[in-house]
């Protein structure tokens, strides 16, 4: 018998990853979440897990509160301190060594989690807080890159209050020794796209050497002519620069297992669509993994179950666990990360793609490929694949893409919340984000701001929804955007597009191109800035308000935007310099405090040279300079 307890908690150290680290000034365990290609290839965790006892002290739990072991069958998430009414839970770290860090977690509540915030505290200062959000599934929580002094105390402080019983669970609390700088995007000296980097250490996107947002929607069936026709087209109207098509590995290899036979006549019709309209194309690969199961692939990949992850307890080729009648997908079986046969077919797969565009995309339009589709959801339905093996496959596909003759910036996407975000920080993967299908700003921009882990952060799929100008601004101001899915009316997901059916413009899609078509006469200049000198207005609110006015500071200068009769915009101003530039989607007033030279509309041209168009007239209103600003405008203040 004690052979056997031996044993057990041998192997549960092992699956927990409970292997201290010897050269640690701190005791903790090394979170094994990461794989060994990883730079850095391990991180020091400084929260003990509930269940192990460390040295490093225990929570203290006061209220209705209690570490459980409950919610060990989610995978990444392990032992949770669970709430069912309100209550704290502290955790007090002392004399923590100088260098940088993350916190992370996952929170878990059944919808009446009530008033719960989730916060650090270096020496007794707010460094990262985050209100939870009412939602019925894991979501990630994850700070930005925190630096602490030597020998400072942290705190990490869980507060519930709610007068119901409640079903809370907070699972897999981290506080992160990040010991080495996160790797540089792999690119070649002439790439298509690239990642920049700011002197703050954030990045952002530069597309055909020009700095881009790369705003784009998603056109779900570029094989009908007629409707890719309309929807490029009235996407290019609509004010953005590129498009994103499907590309699915049984268009381009049918019935064969021969690796020399292609028809990339779909490409080409994609490429020549891009030429015609003057267009960016951001591509996306679905492979062997297209929400978790292999509908994608060609039909000898779709049948062959000595590719497809197998289940460990009957042998049977596992499928989604999911009844949704609306989706026949699901009946396929799940493909298998670790076989070495599978990611030689595929890689031969891209590796053709790849040949074929540098060889046919001669204008460069094809700026960005995605690597798989949600493969989070494989992870979840499967009792024997997990994120090491899909990051080990997903970036050998990227790897091909980065060291071909047409490299490109490369990314996934994250189904079921925000939990994949971690995992994928690896050498030839981008940038990444979440699937959100919610008009909940706050939950943009949770999942937009984990600049630690996507570099570039993005809302990789969401619908048109009314406030989406609201979720672009989210992601602007954090150097990314929001990938708007579909083109028209969603009627699977019973949501609306950019457009709604027989593309027909709605409100959200006018305020959304007013965004737009302002944010393109100064995007080079405010795509460079640094976060710290970018502010929005109006728009961390699910409606934004029609009775706005508030004045927001940039480098100690205030900017104000005010509303326009019973307009609601939603607004960004930028400080460059001694210039202030200002956008919105719909009319409103802009301020700006102290004295003011000049106030002008107009754009930043090819040579960067900033082009006059209207010299505005403004009143002095309490030492402000006050203008009207008009729909698809970029103005101008030049300080004095």
């Amino acid at each position: 018998m004690k052979r056997l307890l031996l044993l057990f908690l041998a192997l549960s150290l092992l699956i927990l990853g409970c292997s201290p680290d010897s050269n640690a000034t701190l005791k903790g365990r090394i979170t094994k979440n990461l794989p060994a290609y990883f730079t850095p290839d391990k991180y020091e965790n400084l929260v003990e897990d509930p269940l192990f006892e460390n040295g490093l002290g225990k929570w203290q739990i006061t209220g209705d509160g209690k570490v459980s072991s409950a919610y060990k069958r989610y995978k990444g998430v392990g032992n949770s301190i669970r709430f069912t009414r309100s209550g704290t839970a502290t955790y007090v770290i002392e004399n923590v060594k100088e260098g940088q860090y993350a916190f992370r977690c996952f929170l878990h509540d059944r919808g009446k989690a009530g008033d719960t915030t989730i916060s650090v505290y270096v020496n007794d200062e707010v460094v990262y807080s985050q209100k939870a959000l009412t939602y019925w599934w894991w979501i990630e929580y994850a700070s930005d890159l925190l630096f602490v002094p030597d020998k400072a105390q942290v705190k990490i402080v869980i507060d519930v209050k709610t007068e119901e019983r409640i079903d809370l669970a907070i699972g897999e609390v981290q506080f992160l020794h990040i010991p080495y700088a996160i790797p540089e995007p792999v690119s070649a000296e002439n790439p298509v796209s690239r990642l920049v980097k700011r002197s703050d250490g954030t990045y952002y996107m530069e597309i055909g050497g020009k700095p881009s947002l790369h705003r784009t929607v998603q056109v779900p069936d570029p094989s009908d002519a007629e409707y890719f026709e309309n929807a490029v087209k009235n996407i290019k109207a609509a004010g953005f620069d590129s498009f994103t098509v499907w590309v699915k590995w049984k268009n381009i290899q049918r019935h064969s297992y021969d690796t020399e036979k292609f028809d990339f006549s779909l490409v080409q019709r994609i490429i020549d669509m891009a030429n015609k309209h003057d267009m960016f194309v951001d591509i996306i690969w679905t492979g062997s993994h297209m929400c978790g199961n292999v509908n994608s692939a060609p039909v000898w990949i779709q049948y062959d179950h000595f590719l497809h992850s197998k289940d460990p307890e009957t042998g049977e080729c596992e499928k989604l666990n999911n009844s949704n009648s609306k989706n026949p997908i699901h009946d396929y079986c799940i493909a298998d990360f670790g076989n070495e046969t599978l990611l030689e077919y595929e890689s031969a797969a891209i590796s053709k793609l790849m040949d074929y565009l540098a060889e046919n995309d001669t204008e460069r339009r094809i700026v960005v490929i995605q690597i798989e589709n949600e493969v989070s959801h494989t992870i979840y339905n499967s009792k024997r694949q997990t994120f090491e093996m899909a990051v080990k496959y997903i970036n050998a596909l990227a790897k091909i893409v980065k060291e071909s003759k047409h490299p490109m910036i490369t990314r996934v996407n994250n189904g079921m919340g925000n939990s994949a975000s971690f995992i994928f920080n690896t050498p030839y993967i981008d940038i990444n984000g979440p699937d959100t299908y919610s008009d909940g700003i706050a939950l943009s921009d949770l999942m937009s701001g984990n600049t630690f882990n996507a570099r570039v952060p993005h809302i990789a799929e969401n619908e048109g929804v009314d406030n989406a100008t609201s979720h672009n601004i989210v992601t602007f101001l954090k150097g990314g955007c929001m990938w708007i899915y579909p083109a028209t009316y969603d009627h699977y997901h019973d949501k609306p597009g950019l457009f709604d059916d027989g593309f027909v413009w709605t409100e959200h899609t006018y305020k959304i191109s007013n965004l737009f078509s302002a944010m393109a006469k100064i995007e080079g200049h405010y795509v460079k800035a640094l976060h710290k000198n970018k502010v929005g207005f109006n728009y961390l609110t699910q409606t934004p308000s029609t009775a706005y006015n508030e004045i927001k500071y940039i480098d100690k200068v205030g900017v104000r935007m005010e509303s326009s009769s019973n307009s609601a915009p939603v607004g960004t101003a930028m400080k460059e310099g001694k210039f202030v530039y200002c956008i919105a989607d719909s009319e409103c007033y802009f301020s700006v405090a102290g004295k003011v030279k000049k106030v002008t509309a107009g754009y930043f041209d090819d040579k960067d040279d900033w082009v006059v168009e209207q010299v505005i007239e403004a009143e002095n209103t309490n030492g402000e300079s006050r203008v009207k600003y008009r729909t698809g405008t970029a103005i101008r203040f030049e300080l004095s």
